[in-house]
């Protein structure tokens, strides 16, 4: 749960459920909110093609506490060519790491390591080639 990111240094999330970014910015609304969140939130999703940045923003129109948060994710939502991409919130508090492409080769190519992982359904096959990338004491 969140209490696990509590007074860290960090908190690092390897998702392949990015979607329409519900998950992301939920994770940094929860941020946010949390008057012990970790320093630094470090997301890091895997696409295999990003959505529109009209799409995240259509996704959350109407929502009072994700809304804003994707006016600011939308401008830097742009040019995501296959490969690696750094995003940077909150005065570079909150990172997002977006990798388009071919998931199993990105994974090869990664140095990260997750203290949280969220899988999109039907990913648990990746499951042994993510478990390098998991923090040894979280799981």
């Amino acid at each position: 749960g969140v209490n696990a990111w509590a007074s860290q240094p960090r908190w690092r999330v390897l998702e392949t459920a990015f979607g329409s970014g519900h998950h992301f910015l939920r994770s940094w609304q929860a941020w946010k909110d949390d008057p012990q969140r970790p320093a630094m939130l470090h997301v890091c999703s895997i696409l295999s093609s990003p959505p529109d940045a009209r799409e995240l923003l259509r996704r959350v129109e109407g929502d009072l506490e994700l809304g804003p948060l994707a006016l600011e994710l939308a401008p830097q939502w742009f040019g995501l060519t296959p490969g690696f991409h750094r995003l940077t919130f909150e005065q570079g508090r909150v990172l997002l790491t977006v990798c388009v492409g071919d998931a199993r080769h990105l994974l090869r190519e990664m140095d990260f390591t997750a203290d949280a992982v969220v899988l999109a359904d039907g990913d648990a096959d990746w499951l042994k080639s993510m478990s390098r990338l998991a923090g040894e004491e979280r799981f």
